[in-house]
């Protein structure tokens, strides 16, 4: 037997498909049924949330950091300036960018469960929207990047290069949107296109694709039949 992938299906509970998708795992024989196959909606949704709100918190804290290195240094006199007062000032940014971030983790389940509330998702609604995000090439090089860089950046300066990991990952997003995409290959390509495999439009579409081809057509003959029907009757 061809192995689909880590995890088995032992082990993944009901999120193989997903983990598939996201790194690779068994890509040469990933399906588009298997991309339209989502069992732990809320669980794969909290994880995206994860996401956005490290995405969020990072860019959030690259965005204030500016106007925060600006009071540092208007809290600090001439007179007690040293050749140490850059690199405090710097530490004290990089601590506020850490922070920020691991707000940002522990801010995810209001994300999940606001955005849950918000757009009012039943069980039915979020495994279709699950699916938008999974079909979404440029959702998914984002997110593949934010955990890749980010991991980066913990080996490299721990929390603080986590951060920087993060905000690099959407200047890649960036460029990946508007240049890569279109004129190179991406560093993360998406998964059916990069086997040359069509996606369904909707789960609903995976899962009773061929029963409306079969209706469809057994409507068409009964149809015909119908008509072959008449014309003899009128013929009589």
């Amino acid at each position: 037997m061809i192995p689909t992938g880590w995890p088995s299906a032992e082990l993944s509970l009901g999120f193989g498909s997903w983990f598939n998708n996201f790194f690779y795992s068994g890509a040469e024989n990933y399906k588009p049924k298997d991309l339209a196959t989502i069992k732990c909606p809320y669980t794969e949704y909290f994880i995206f949330s994860f996401i956005k709100s490290m995405q969020i918190s990072s860019f959030l804290a690259a965005f204030i950091r500016p106007a925060y290195n600006h009071y540092l240094y208007s809290k600090i006199k001439p007179k007690d300036r040293t050749n140490n007062t850059d690199k405090i000032v710097t530490a004290a940014l990089r601590r506020m960018q850490g922070r920020m971030l691991i707000g940002g983790m522990f801010a995810s389940p209001l994300l999940f469960a606001t955005s849950i509330y918000l757009n009012e998702y039943t069980r039915e609604k979020l495994v279709d929207r699950c699916y938008e995000i999974r079909r979404d090439a440029d959702i998914l090089s984002y997110d593949r990047t934010t955990l890749a860089f980010g991991a980066i950046g913990w080996y490299w300066k721990r929390i603080q290069g986590a951060v920087d990991g993060i905000n690099l990952a959407l200047l890649y997003a960036v460029f990946h949107h508007h240049i890569s995409k279109k004129y190179l290959n991406p560093i993360t390509p998406d998964v059916l296109t990069l086997l040359g495999k069509e996606k369904y439009e909707t789960v609903e579409d995976a899962e009773f694709g061929s029963q409306k081809l079969f209706q469809f057509i057994k409507k068409k003959l009964e149809e015909r039949a119908g008509k072959n029907q008449k014309l003899e009757n009128n013929e009589e």
